[in-house]
Parts: C-alpha cells; structure tokens; sequence
C-alpha cells in the first residue's frame, strides 16, 4: 500500500499475449495505491478477508485523508495465486464498499501487465505492506 502523490499507468500487455489499451493511459493524484495479490487459499476466506481489505485501505487513505483509491491487481507478491475469477471479484467487491464509504476507487484493468510511474510520500507510513 502505498501513499501516492502520483499513479500514472497504461495497461501494456494482456495476460493472454493480447496488445494494451493504447487510449487509456490514467493519472490519479493523491490517491491510495493498493497493489493487490489474492492467494490460493483467500476464497475460503472471502468474507473476513474483504472486511479486513477494506478496513486496511481506508486506514491508510486517512493517513493524509486522501479520498482517492486506486486497486492495482498485482500477482507477484506471492508464488501461491487465486483463480483469476476469485482476485476479479474480490477487486470488484472491495471497490463497491469503499465506493459506498465515499472513496472514489479507480480500478486498473484486470488482467493486464501495466507500464507505471508511482510517485510515493517520504515517512514511513506512506509505504505499508500488509499480508491478510
């Protein structure tokens, strides 16, 4: 998680060898930047484990009362992934309640690799890494 003056990306290349998004290159501004990994073992846990998501993203989005969120499908943080169905659903999800909370959530497209150019706050705060 991170505290962003600045995200900027463009969806590269798809997961299926496909060609980017050439037309949507997004540049969000002091925003919450959550890089997101589901593991294997997450959809048993759904429930709990959404409440505890979305519970830990706004608390780092009011570290500097940002009411920006960007949720970035990340599959790297872990050798043990998530059907890719259950990480969609689960982004979804998390982005509707937070969305309700009064967060704009911009979500980047899943199943894309990204170019992106991530700016990030000095204190130690600004750049958290949390395992649920």
């Amino acid at each position: 998680m991170f505290l962003a003056p600045h995200f900027r990306y463009r969806p590269f290349v798809s997961a299926s060898g496909g060609p980017g998004l050439k037309d949507d290159e997004q540049c969000i501004r002091n925003a919450a930047v959550i890089f997101v990994h589901a593991e294997e073992h997450d959809p048993g846990n759904s429930v709990r484990l959404l409440t505890k998501f979305v519970k830990n993203v706004k608390w780092i989005a009011n570290k500097r009362d940002f009411k920006h969120i960007v949720l970035h499908s990340f599959t790297h943080l872990s050798e043990s992934k998530s059907v890719p169905e259950f990480a969609e659903s689960f982004l979804t999800q998390a982005s509707e309640r937070l969305s309700a909370a009064g967060y704009w959530v911009h979500l980047t497209p899943f199943g894309y690799s990204c170019e992106w150019e991530l700016s990030v706050h000095g204190e130690p705060l600004a750049k958290v890494f949390k395992s649920l």
